[in-house]
């Protein structure tokens, strides 16, 4: 009953200003960020003489995904080796830093190594950093702003209710009923 009268009662009476919307996004830019992303694909193998010939198998033409089903140890061989998104401030430096350097649809030419084995990674796709522009985060910002308001609202009307209500809170009484449930 509470969240049906928190939204038909107070939700309807609160209003965003252009103004507000602007200061929150202004005040709050950095989380309308929309990080470096890269779609990545793998091939994993259990030594570099095995990934080195499947860098030569590429680049005779063989097809990436169908290396990645038949022969990857990764749990990514059942999906092509498709990793899919990764934001690129989550990859390892080193690897973020050659990834970003190729084009999509390129292979890295070097294999690296890591804790299960030797890998092989195909860049898919990539997205620049951006910023959300002003309209795009519109629709988010309203939201945010409104259920901060609503909670306001709520506090502020829960608090009205105490300061009328004659309710007694005797911390000692309280005790003794919780010794006799025992």
């Amino acid at each position: 009953l509470v969240n049906m009268y928190v939204d038909r009662e107070i939700t309807k009476k609160i209003k965003v200003s252009e103004e507000e919307i602007k200061d929150y996004y202004n005040s709050n830019i950095n989380d309308f960020v929309i990080p470096e992303k890269v779609h990545l694909y793998e091939i994993v193998t259990d030594s570099k003489e095995k990934a080195r010939n499947i860098l030569t198998r590429l680049s005779m033409g063989e097809s990436f995904e169908e290396i990645a089903e038949k022969e990857s140890i990764s749990e990514s061989a059942k999906n092509g080796g498709d990793l899919g998104w990764v934001d690129v401030s989550k990859l390892e430096p080193e690897i973020a830093a050659l990834v970003t350097k190729i084009k999509p649809g390129q292979i890295l030419a070097n294999v690296f190594k890591s804790d299960i084995g030797y890998h092989i990674i195909k860049l898919a796709g990539k997205t620049d950093r951006r910023i959300l522009s002003l309209d795009e985060a519109k629709q988010s910002i309203i939201n945010i702003l409104k259920t901060q308001k609503k909670k306001k609202e709520v506090e502020k009307i829960m608090k009205e209710l105490r300061e009328k209500g004659k309710i007694q809170i005797f911390p000692n009484k309280i005790e003794m009923l919780k010794e006799r449930i025992k």
